[in-house]
C-alpha cells in the first residue's frame, strides 16, 4: 500500500491509533501520541494519515517503511513488533 491519506472508519487508520496508543503507553517521557494527516512530502504536495507526537507543532513518529509494516499487520502481534522496531530505533528519542 502506498503511503496516503486514511479515513477514519479504515481498519489501517484503526492499527494506526493502536500503534500510536502504545506508544503513549510505554513512553518513558510522558509524551502523547495522535494519528492526523501532515505532509510526507511537501513539496509535491503529497499527504499521508501518520502517527505524531506532541501538541500542534509535533513531529512525525513513522517512516514509509514502518507505516507499511503497519498496514499490513494482521494481528496484534505484529503490531507489538512494529512498536517494538520503532521504539529501538536509534533515531526513536522517548
Amino acid at each position: 500500500m502506498t503511503c496516503r491519506t486514511l479515513v477514519k472508519d479504515y481498519p489501517e487508520y484503526r492499527r494506526l491509533e493502536a500503534v500510536a496508543k502504545l506508544l503513549e503507553v510505554f513512553s518513558k517521557n510522558g509524551y502523547k501520541y495522535r494519528v492526523d494527516d501532515c505532509y510526507l512530502d511537501y513539496g509535491s504536495g503529497w499527504m499521508w494519515t501518520t502517527i505524531i507526537r506532541g501538541g500542534e507543532h509535533g513531529c512525525q513518529v513513522l517512516d514509509p517503511v514502518e507505516w507499511e509494516a503497519i498496514m499490513a499487520a494482521q494481528t496484534a502481534t505484529d503490531l507489538i513488533k512494529v512498536v517494538e522496531g520503532i521504539r529501538n530505533d536509534q533515531y526513536f528519542n522517548d
